[in-house]
């Protein structure tokens, strides 16, 4: 500070050349006539305070954790020496350690593949999403104990300390009181304020004695503002919950600038002030004790740049059972400016002091630390990109415990899976509430289809990634997202190919013509490849022929075979890389249906086929449909009526059951003394003519 109580310039004092205007007489510096500043009133020596804390440090912590939640040390704290204007002995500020407590959500999303080991081929998988917070719960230990929150308001800081000792000896014995408690090992016997003063009014009940387990908070409230917080109350609420718990002794500790300790001038080590017991030692213009300890809750002055300790004995209800309590607090307060102006009130939220009642051996060593889960989010969506390999079944559940694809149909907690935009999305707000002290990983299996059958790498992938959506306790939104999903398909890969091979007879390699009036015979050549990595045994293939395809069963060659309606085919055994082919007779009904499409000689396989180092039965659909290509052009209708004695309508309808043809005439002759006009009398020219498609 400069002269009295106006504050230093806020410059060098050589640019203050004029100032004061009209130089003053000083004690001890003389007259003064330049370099001084006479603060925001612009006037000299006087007694008020402009602004006090001018020297006042403000820590901006940016914490990253990391997974790291719970109580934080930002610094250790400082220590700040000043010096006194009249007599030059030095004085100590200290700053307390500055703590947070940090929470925060640590959700970490890991998807698989179950089971690991899938066939080639068709494969009925899960896909096996673990969704967990890693650092959740925490146990109620050491971490905690003391348990101290600290709540910052820029202009204020409010810091809840719960276990330790008795800051101002108050208490005798000077028992460690801590934040984890046990009711039947943490017992004692305490005399309070054992040197009460019997003329203090507000001591008339102490000292006393009290018997319990007993826990001591202790609230600092820092005034950072500008302006005196008058009659400053700190409350604590002891709610139900509490049972039979009840406060035994509070008071307010209010401490003001410290000094070290020192040698005098004969070199004697002058004591100084004590800052964990608030006690002071020997300075020039102040009394010795000078830290204002007063009984009750309540303060009447905490001035600009001070800090006050709300300190309150609790004994415990030992009946309460094993858990982590909570005791909330209010406060309340006038802020008055030094000019009497009234800045409203200084009520600020005051952390709440934590504790835990566990089980102590003879040894006070804890058996099991109670858990608390210090912050928490909602699940929303969780969304899967499935690839063409991969066919969700829209079925989706859940589990506590670890679970993988054999598990799915015993499990009873289903979940919701829709379709949006291609992807597959299963809904998660149910779990409102994630983690909890029961719940901090979830299993979810969802079911599908894996087709590897068309797969010609080793991989096979099966997602493009999943992304799962939460909102943190702010209802903020975020998203994590795990990795795509690939797999390696293993056994023996059965490729099947089916064309047709000759008709009556005769090759139709390089094109073929023919009277389709007449008897059709089609052979179609079957090949069967084994591209995988494993022997197939017991590879079979079973064929739909076409509807008006019949199998010439008398001419089947050895190992093909009709059951129930399909022409069966055993390859055997096929090692990797090895090719069968078997050539399959069949011909065309002659009484084919108008209107239908003659065309396909096989409708689809199905393959059946078993792994010999993979212990498992393969089997998929082949929808490859075996084509005739031919054309077949017919009259389906040809009616016609009496419009007169010299007139006849004359309808003709034409299909076509086979290949897509096109320009061509339609034409309709008359028939006259048993032979054909040369000339039609109606004609129609057609461009193109779908299969199936009538023209009339």
């Amino acid at each position: 500070t400069g002269y009295l109580h106006d504050a230093y310039m806020p410059d060098d004092g050589e640019d203050w050349p004029d100032d004061p205007a009209e130089p003053f007489t000083d004690d001890i510096y003389g007259t003064v006539s330049s370099g001084w500043y006479g603060g925001a009133d612009g006037t000299y020596g006087d007694d008020y305070f402009e602004n006090l804390g001018k020297t006042h440090i403000q820590i901006h912590a940016d914490y990253s954790g990391k997974g790291r939640e719970g109580p934080v040390d930002i610094s250790k704290g400082g220590v700040l020496v000043v010096e006194e204007i009249f007599g030059g002995s030095p004085w100590v500020i200290f700053s307390h350690v500055l703590s947070g407590f940090a929470e925060g959500l640590d959700y970490t999303l890991t998807s698989s593949v179950s089971p690991t080991v899938v066939k080639i081929g068709t494969d009925t998988v899960c896909l096996r999403h673990v969704i967990e917070d890693e650092n959740e719960p925490h146990d109620f230990s050491v971490n905690f104990d003391p348990y101290h929150v600290s709540y910052g308001y820029g202009e204020a800081t409010v810091t809840t300390f719960a276990g330790a000792k008795d800051p101002c000896s108050l208490v005798d014995p000077a028992v460690s009181m801590p934040a984890v408690l046990d009711p039947a090992f943490d017992q004692h016997t305490l005399t309070l304020v054992p040197f009460a003063d019997p003329e203090n009014p507000d001591l008339a009940n102490y000292p006393r004695q009290v018997q319990g387990t007993f826990l001591e908070v202790r609230v600092e409230v820092m005034n950072g503002t500008d302006d005196n917080w008058i009659n400053t109350t700190v409350n604590p609420v002891i709610t139900g919950g509490l049972g039979g718990s009840t406060l035994e002794m509070s008071y307010v500790a209010y401490p003001r600038p410290l000094v070290p300790s020192h040698a005098d001038g004969s070199g004697n080590v002058v004591p100084g002030d004590q800052p964990g017991t608030f006690t002071t030692g020997w300075r020039f213009n102040q009394p010795e004790g000078e830290v204002l300890v007063k009984m009750g809750s309540t303060l009447n002055l905490l001035q600009p740049t001070r800090r006050a300790y709300f300190v309150f004995l609790f004994r415990i209800d030992p009946s309460l059972e094993n858990g982590i309590y909570g005791i909330p607090f209010s406060m309340n307060g006038e802020r008055v400016h030094y000019t009497g102006s009234d800045n409203g009130s200084a009520a600020y939220e005051v952390p709440p002091a934590k504790f835990s009642l566990v089980d102590k051996d003879a040894n006070g060593q804890v058996g099991s630390f109670e858990q608390l889960v210090l912050a928490s989010g909602s699940l929303q969506d969780l969304e899967v990109i499935p690839t063409g390999n991969f066919r969700s079944l829209q079925e989706a559940k859940w589990s506590l415990s670890d679970v993988d694809a054999g598990d799915f149909d015993a499990l009873s907690s289903s979940l919701e899976v829709r379709r949006e935009n291609g992807h597959e999305v299963i809904g998660l707000s149910g779990f409102t509430r994630f983690p909890s002290l029961d719940t901090s990983k979830i299993y979810i299996l969802q079911r599908g289809i894996l087709d590897s059958y068309n797969n010609r790498g080793d991989r096979l992938q099966v997602t493009g990634g999943q992304q799962l959506t939460f909102t943190d306790q702010e209802s903020q939104g975020w998203y994590i997202v795990s990795s795509p999903l690939w797999v390696n398909p293993v056994g023996p890969r059965i490729n099947v190919t089916n064309r047709v091979y000759t008709v009556n007879w005769e090759s139709v390699e390089g094109g073929l013509q023919f009277v389709p009036d007449g008897e059709i015979y089609v052979n179609t050549l079957l090949t069967i490849r084994n591209s995988g990595s494993d022997v197939s045994s017991n590879t079979e293939i079973s064929i739909r022929p076409g509807d008006y395809f019949q199998v010439l069963e008398d001419s089947l060659p050895a190992g093909c075979s009709m059951e129930n309606g399909l022409l069966v085919v055993d390859a055997g055994l096929l090692i990797p890389g090895d090719k069968f082919e078997q050539v399959l007779p069949f011909r065309l009904n002659p009484d084919i249906p108008k209107g239908v499409d003659l065309r396909p000689i096989i409708y689809s396989s199905e393959i059946n086929y078993e792994g010999t180092a993979v212990e498992a039965s393969f089997s998929f659909e082949d929808s490859t449909k075996v084509l005739l290509e031919a054309y077949d052009l017919e009259v389906q209708e040809l009616y016609y009526s009496m419009v007169s004695d010299t007139m006849v309508h004359v309808t003709a309808i034409a299909g076509n059951r086979a290949m897509p043809a096109g320009r061509f005439w339609f034409r309709i002759y008359p028939i006259y003394g048993g032979g054909t006009w040369e000339f039609p009398i109606a004609e129609l020219y057609v461009d193109t003519m779908a299969t199936g498609q009538l023209i009339t």
